[in-house]
């Protein structure tokens, strides 16, 4: 029974493939559609059958771009929580004290060369601390990527701007204008 009942599945998601790739070529009209697997595959359907496929795949391309869609948002999601991660720890990072170290060599001058002796050096050392408040950039990248990620999750209202009558009603007039026959024309 088993047996039967995957045959007869090959066979519809056989025949589903087929008529993805009509509609595919632009064959939108179901009885073409049939025409066209008699034709090239012989294949022998109402145009019901073809009619109920095309829901059927209709359904599970609407599946998949949900899926799809769901995916690519997941993505971006996680591309901008990292960007905005990666900006608040720069911007943690400039607040810390930046130290500075100088070193200066100083050299006491040539001794005699009769005692074969090297010149006397001495290293003076000197560590600068300098207070920082950030690199406001940071911030301003932080930001973009907050507002990024509320955007993607639906944080906002869709906004609806009517740019074409500012706000008001407009009300479509139907003129129908009858011309006369040009009595010069037909002299």
């Amino acid at each position: 029974m088993t047996s039967k009942k995957s045959t007869k599945n090959k066979k519809i998601l056989y025949r589903r493939s087929k008529i993805a790739g009509l509609w595919a070529e632009g064959i939108s009209q179901q009885q073409d559609i049939a025409d066209a697997l008699k034709a090239r595959y012989n294949i022998e359907v109402t145009q019901m059958t073809v009619s109920r496929d095309l829901e059927a795949l209709k359904i599970e391309w609407q599946e998949e771009r949900v899926a799809e869609t769901s995916e690519a948002i997941t993505a971006a999601l996680r591309v901008r929580r990292h960007l905005l991660a990666l900006a608040l720890t720069d911007y943690a990072e400039s607040k810390k004290p930046k130290e500075t170290t100088i070193q200066e060599t100083i050299d006491s001058g040539p001794r005699s060369a009769e005692d074969g002796a090297k010149p006397e050096t001495r290293t003076k050392a000197q560590i600068k601390t300098e207070e920082r408040n950030g690199d406001p950039r940071y911030l301003t990248v932080a930001s973009q990527q907050a507002t990024a990620i509320e955007k993607i999750i639906g944080v906002y209202a869709p906004e609806k701007r009517d740019i074409t009558s500012g706000g008001d009603t407009i009300a479509i007039k139907e003129v129908i204008v009858e011309l006369a026959p040009d009595e010069h024309m037909e002299n």
